[in-house]
C-alpha cells in the first residue's frame, strides 16, 4: 500500500485553486523537517477501497480543514470505542463515479423539510387572509374549487349557483388573478 503526499506548490494560495506537488515518503519527510513546514497542516486520508489498492493520501490543508477532519477523526474513534463490533462509515463512501448519485442524497433534511413545512404553513395564512379581500361571490368560488380536500370543478360550481360555465371560467381567473397580484405585494 502506497501514500502520496500532495502539497500546494504556492504555500499563500490558502487552499484556493491549488498547484498540487507530488512528494515521495523520504521528500515527505525531508520537507517536515524544513522551516517552510511550519504552520502548514496535513490531513492523512485512508483507502477507499477494502482491499487498500489505491493507498492513502496525505494532503495539505487549511487550518480549518484540518481542525475539521481531525474532529472528524477524532469523533469516529470515539465511536469505535464505546460501540465495538460496529463499523463507522462516512456517507462519502457512498459516492458512485457511475452516476449522478452523492451519499448525502441518501440522508433526510429535516431542517429543510421544517423550513418547508413552514413556509407552506405561512402561505397557507396568507392566502386565507387575502381570500377575505374578496368579493363574497368569489370567496365562494374560491372555498368550492380549492376550500375542501376534494377540489371542486367548475361544472360542479355551475350547477350550484345557476352560472354559466365560461362566465365562471373567466370569474376563476380574474380571482386567481386577484390573488396573485396581493400575494405579489
Amino acid at each position: 500500500m502506497s501514500t502520496t503526499y500532495l502539497l500546494w506548490k504556492d504555500p499563500d494560495c490558502k487552499g484556493i485553486n491549488p498547484q498540487w506537488l507530488t512528494l515521495n515518503r523520504k521528500e515527505f519527510l525531508d520537507f517536515l523537517k524544513t522551516p517552510e513546514a511550519c504552520n502548514r497542516y496535513f490531513m492523512k486520508l485512508s483507502s477507499i477501497n477494502d482491499d487498500s489498492s489505491d493507498g492513502r493520501i496525505v494532503i495539505e490543508a487549511t487550518k480549518a480543514q484540518f481542525k475539521e477532519f481531525e474532529k472528524e477523526r477524532l469523533h469516529a474513534h470515539y465511536l469505535r470505542e464505546i460501540n465495538p463490533g460496529y463499523i463507522v462509515i462516512s456517507y462519502n463512501a457512498f459516492d458512485d463515479e457511475d452516476y449522478d448519485c452523492y451519499g448525502e442524497d441518501f440522508l433526510r433534511d429535516s431542517e429543510s423539510e421544517f423550513v418547508n413545512e413552514c413556509i407552506e404553513i405561512i402561505e397557507k395564512e396568507l392566502i386565507r387572509r387575502y381570500v377575505l379581500l374578496l368579493t363574497e361571490e368569489e370567496q365562494n368560488l374560491i372555498n368550492y374549487l380549492y376550500g375542501t380536500n376534494e377540489q371542486g370543478t367548475i361544472r360542479g360550481y355551475a350547477k350550484v349557483s345557476g352560472l354559466k360555465r365560461s362566465t365562471i371560467h373567466r370569474m376563476k381567473t380574474t380571482t386567481l388573478e386577484k390573488l396573485r397580484n396581493y400575494l405579489q405585494k
